[in-house]
């Protein structure tokens, strides 16, 4: 893709914009330690973390971590959790702001929306400067992007011109056909393993996905990024 071509860039939200797993570990242990006392089992966010990885809603991590205490955890949680501070992932701030300043559109998709204005500005991005979809259909549903994609119909902006950034596999196999084919896709993957997994789509269907460790890694291939 040509960087002037670019008209809009769509963002996965956690873990993409904001380093949602760092502060659901941090603030998951703070609770065990809480509920529990410093001695919890440990085991706890072993499971936790790796249904995280997984892409599972939380609701349904902390079923299948904590069983018959999963209500007492999650609330727990949600207690602990609620006034804690975002932090934005590496090099954002500055990759948004320059899409600002170039006046090239930033959309969100999610399926966590409730909070998602607040999560932003604690991150230190401005929410008035994005449009903010909720995922009806949760990722990799074919159905998942249908909102996004007739807003940029509606602006007039092509599949060919428009940037898709996520950290799971899932924000890329939900995409239609056309968008696979003609948009970029920028991984940043949330582990080890996520990587691998966009490395064998890359491999196997001959996509276009370019996988970095963090946005700012852009800055060394098209310049001030686009």
């Amino acid at each position: 893709m040509c960087p002037a071509a670019l008209k809009a860039v769509i963002f996965d939200f956690d873990d993409t914009l904001v380093d949602t797993y760092a502060f659901f570990c941090h603030q998951l242990h703070q609770t065990l330690i809480e509920l529990y006392g410093p001695d919890y089992d440990h085991n706890y966010m072993v499971t936790a973390e790796m249904f995280y990885n997984q892409n599972m809603p939380f609701v349904e991590i902390f079923k299948k971590t904590f069983g018959e205490n999963s209500g007492k955890t999650l609330r727990g949680y949600r207690e602990k959790s609620s006034s804690a501070q975002y932090q934005a992932k590496p090099g954002m701030l500055d990759f948004v702001n320059i899409l600002v300043q170039q006046n090239i559109d930033r959309l969100i998709l999610s399926n966590r929306t409730k909070l998602i204005k607040y999560r932003l500005t604690q991150a230190g991005f401005d929410p008035c400067q994005f449009r903010i979809f909720h995922a009806e259909n949760k990722k990799p549903h074919p159905h998942a992007y249908a909102e996004v994609f007739k807003c940029l119909k509606h602006l007039g902006i092509k599949a060919e011109e428009t940037i898709i950034i996520g950290n799971h596999p899932d924000d890329f196999l939900a995409l239609p056909d056309l968008y696979k084919a003609e948009s970029l896709f920028i991984a940043l993957p949330i582990n080890h393993q996520a990587r691998k997994n966009f490395q064998k789509i890359n491999e196997k269907a001959q996509q276009k996905i370019q996988v970095y460790n963090h946005i700012s890694e852009l800055s060394n291939i098209y310049g001030r990024i686009f």
